[in-house]
């Protein structure tokens, strides 16, 4: 029997970016250990896929699926077929085939025929059908898992242990001013990335009137969405109180990023905190 809380309801709100750590990280577990499971969850997001294309998400909705789930051009690539087979669909009427064994019967008679050409061409066209099916499943396999890593390390970094410990030199450290100006002669906060970084250390102060937690959601310059990360603690640095978020340094480039910060207040309401921006340079 499924459990309650695995629902196609929390399926859904797990592709959608909408399930708080620990329950993303249940969902997470259970498609790795759940073959079945792991099938609702792919047909969960074709469905997902469809009601976003034919504009039959809420409006919180859409925002979330823009937010969190096109995110790869593997999803985007996965919006458009379904977006050009719904409008293929909707101006053409594909009529049934006849089903009284005649489709069927010329399926047999062509394995059957001397003529070797056509069997060869039938042969080749679903060794391309297979092959394409098994790359695709092999995609988004390989998507999958690379998320629920890069989930399992997020969760590590920001585990309150790894946020109190003293950074050392594999850590670079990004601070911001509590204002930030628009100026664009301003000074430019800069984390240089050498070959022993390993993490990105994001830190916004916070004002004296702080939250129950924190949402950070982390974009390039182009507006392409990186990761969100939610249920932050604010942490208390000597006389001030900041919001840190810990990143691996190897899922940045040479790019220039803005980092949006909300407070979630107890009663779940969300409030802007700022935009930070910041780029990032390898240095080799």
């Amino acid at each position: 029997m499924r459990e309650p809380n695995h629902g196609r309801e929390t399926i859904r709100r797990f592709l959608l970016g909408d399930l708080n750590d620990e329950g993303r990280e249940q969902v997470e577990k259970r498609i790795f250990t759940d073959g079945e499971y792991r099938q609702e969850v792919l047909i969960v997001e074709d469905e997902l896929l469809e009601d976003y294309a034919l504009g039959e998400l809420s409006e919180r909705e859409r925002e979330l699926f823009r937010l969190h789930y096109l995110s790869t051009p593997r999803q985007m690539q996965k919006l458009r077929v379904s977006r050009a087979l719904n409008k293929y669909a909707a101006n053409h009427v594909v009529p049934l085939p006849d089903v009284k064994l005649g489709f069927v019967s010329r399926l047999i008679d062509l394995t059957r025929s001397r003529n070797r050409f056509p069997q060869l061409v039938f042969v080749t066209l679903l060794g391309v059908v297979v092959l394409a099916g098994l790359w695709f499943a092999w995609q988004t396999w390989r998507a999958r898992s690379e998320q629920a890593q890069l989930n399992q390390e997020l969760a590590r970094l920001n585990s309150p242990q790894s946020l109190a410990a003293t950074p050392d030199s594999s850590v670079v450290a990004v601070t911001f001013a509590r204002v930030q100006l628009r100026d664009p002669n301003s000074r430019v906060n800069i984390a240089r990335i050498t070959s022993n970084v390993t993490v990105v250390r994001l830190q916004v102060p916070l004002p004296a009137t702080q939250q129950e937690s924190y949402q950070a959601s982390l974009r390039t310059s182009g507006g392409s969405q990186v990761l969100t990360k939610s249920n932050l603690k604010p942490l208390r640095q000597d006389a001030s109180t900041m919001l840190v978020l810990q990143l691996p340094a190897r899922i940045l480039t040479n790019n220039d990023y803005l980092l949006t910060v909300r407070g979630v207040h107890a009663n779940g309401q969300v409030e802007d905190v700022g935009d930070y921006s910041f780029r990032v340079e390898t240095v080799k």
